[in-house]
């Protein structure tokens, strides 16, 4: 939890869901529209070939709609400093009932990248998946070129479960991807 005086700092119509050393999570608003889009526009290069960045109010429009279903969850990481957004992770394709599983997808802003925000930002919303949305299983595809997204799952628990040839398209080309995840029992060990 955050002390009183970081608590006084963050923006006024945020919830924190987890709080960590340097960052804590939140759920993403209409008004953060102009910020997220920055970032995305200074993360082109380093976006490259891994995913579709978010680069319009539309397209952000159509993100905040997503994350109003049940099946979706978009979290923002930002900066307990500053409250600035640095980067997201996504939950989508969330089943309940038998199944309890959801496939995660994450970005960090390319100036932000290899400070260990994303390991940070992503144990948060790990804790929040297996604690408050009670799921089993996570799942992150990753493309095989992609070392440090790997390295990252690796050091969060991830188990590496197999591989999907053209599984996604991302840029106009459909790319190979590794399988990785991690259930509830594999994190609560750590």
């Amino acid at each position: 939890m955050l002390n009183c005086d970081k608590m006084k700092h963050i923006k006024k119509h945020s919830i924190v869901l987890e709080s960590g050393a340097s960052v804590y999570i939140r759920f993403p608003k209409i008004e953060d529209a102009d910020e997220y889009i920055r970032l995305n526009r200074a993360s082109i290069k380093f976006y490259k070939g891994l995913i579709q960045p978010t680069l319009t109010k539309k397209s952000f429009s159509d993100y905040i709609e997503r994350c109003k279903k049940d099946d979706f969850k978009g979290f923002f990481i930002c900066l307990k400093d500053n409250d600035a957004i640095i980067g997201s992770i996504n939950l989508s394709q969330i089943f309940y009932g038998g199944f309890k599983s959801a496939y995660m997808g994450y970005r960090i802003g390319a100036p932000f990248s290899g400070k260990g925000y994303m390991t940070e930002g992503m144990s948060l919303v790990l804790k929040y998946a297996f604690t408050k949305m009670k799921l089993h299983r996570l799942e992150a595809n990753i493309q095989p070129g992609n070392t440090a997204s790997i390295a990252l799952v690796e050091r969060l628990g991830f188990t590496k479960e197999g591989f999907s040839r053209r599984y996604l398209k991302v840029s106009g080309r459909w790319r190979d991807h590794e399988r990785w995840a991690i259930i509830s029992d594999d994190w609560r060990a750590e």
